[in-house]
Formats: structure tokens, sequence, C-alpha cells
């Protein structure tokens, strides 16, 4: 029984040790648990799975219940599902704070929106304020920008309806974006290190400034599922030739499905 009883606890402390010392096994468990409660917690209608097992996204789709910060954000009231990924890990830190990744501020995923009325005029609002707020609020701001509000900036490059996910009516948008990167020095401890892990020191190499101006390219395809809910699939990368492939090898494969 002691013997049992050891093996039992060095288990536990390797595991402990493993969850504080290794950032991206960290990430996965707590996004993977974080994600279960925001889907359990959101009840929404409808839920996006969004195949990973291609590239090198990080291999959790994490959902996150942004309803109460967007309505009062906006005055709405709405329900508002995000769905994201993100580079996966290079060593202890995620490819978006990589300068010299596809995956720089990259991300992908959907925003399943909820509670709308019947006219359509709605659907662009929506898709023209949340990746704008997403980026900005839920991202920028919770990793110390403070110069986030407005950082996102964005011009529509191509639009056009198209048959998407096997079905006609989708509208796709390729949008050039020039915002603020992700890469900072890093000055206390910020919460999304539990998810991206922290970012490296460029230490006297160059003369790069935290949240440094850079240029993405992005690809929204959205519409309504009924008369009260839409969908938006987006990527969102530093790289076109990535923005290609994450198209036609995972955001092309999702499927929209009632949720659980």
């Amino acid at each position: 029984m002691k013997a049992k009883g050891l093996k039992l606890f060095v288990a536990l402390l390797l595991f402990i040790a493993a969850f504080l010392f290794l950032p991206a096994l960290r990430a996965r468990v707590l996004m993977k648990a974080a994600s279960v409660y925001e889907q359990q917690s959101g009840k929404m209608t409808y839920d996006c799975v969004i195949p990973l097992n291609q590239l090198n996204w990080f291999p959790v789709m994490i959902h996150y219940d942004a309803s109460e910060a967007y309505n009062e954000r906006y005055g709405t009231h709405l329900k508002l599902m995000i769905l994201y990924t993100f580079g996966d890990f290079k060593g202890n830190a995620s490819e978006i704070y990589d300068m010299a990744s596809p995956y720089y501020s990259s991300f992908m995923g959907a925003y399943v929106v909820e509670g709308l009325n019947e006219d359509t005029s709605a659907d662009l609002d929506c898709v023209q304020k949340i990746p704008v707020y997403d980026y900005e609020n839920l991202i920028l701001r919770d990793l110390g920008d403070e110069h986030y509000s407005g950082a996102f900036q964005y011009e529509v490059t191509n639009a056009k309806e198209t048959e998407y996910l096997g079905t006609k009516g989708w509208q796709q948008l390729d949008i050039s974006i020039e915002t603020h990167g992700l890469w900072h020095e890093k000055r206390t401890f910020m919460r999304h290190y539990l998810q991206f892990g922290e970012p490296h020191s460029h230490g006297d190499e160059g003369e790069t400034s935290s949240f440094e101006k850079t240029r993405l390219e992005g690809r929204i395809y959205y519409k309504r599922l009924d008369s009260a809910s839409l969908v938006i699939l987006y990527a969102i990368t530093s790289d076109l030739d990535l923005l290609n492939q994450t198209d036609a090898q995972l955001l092309s494969k999702s499927k929209i499905l009632p949720a659980n």
C-alpha cells in the first residue's frame, strides 16, 4: 500500500510540475476545460465544429461567451459565442508572438450570434463590429495594450455571394488589415499568458517596440441560419498563403450543428 501510495504521489508531483513548467500542456488543459464551461453556460442553439487536424493551429477550438460584455459595449441584447484558436506553441509560447511566423497575431474560428430580429441588415453590422471588438477588447486590451481602442483598421478588398459548406447564400469578404501586432515586452503577468504563453524578450535585438503596427489578411464568410441566428466564419493571418490554406483545409470543412 505504501509503495502504491508513493507512486501516486510521485505521479501527482510530475503532473503538477508538467502543468506549471510546460506552458503548451497547461494551455491545452485549461482552455479545454474553460471551453466546455463556456459552451454549457452559454446555452446557444447552434455550435460550429471546425477541424484542426492540419496546419499548425493550436489544437483546441476555444469557446468564449462574450454576450454580456458585447451587449454592454453596444447596447444590444444578443447572444454571442466566440470560437477561436491561434498559432500553436513553438517552445514555451504561441507563434502569435513570433514576428517571423505566418501565424503572427493570427486567429481563426467562428462567431455565433443569436437573438437577431428578422431584418437582415443587422448581419453586416455584426460582421463589421464583432471582429473589431474581439481583437481590440478581448486580445489587445487584455494583453496590456493601452492604445487598443481604434487599433484594428481594415478595408474590404473583395465582397461576393458564394456557395460554401455545400450551401448557397453565403457572403464572403476578404479584408486587408492594419492593426497592432501582439508581440510586446512583458511588464506584469497577464491572464492571457495562461493560453498563449509569455512573449519572448527581444533584449537588445533591434528597435522593436511593444504592439507595433502590422499588416494582416482576413477572410470572412457569413450567413443566417434561421430568422434570429447568424454564423460568421473567419480567419486572420499575417500570411496570404496560410489564409488560403486555412480556408481550403479547415474552415471550408466546418459543420454547423445544434448545440448540445
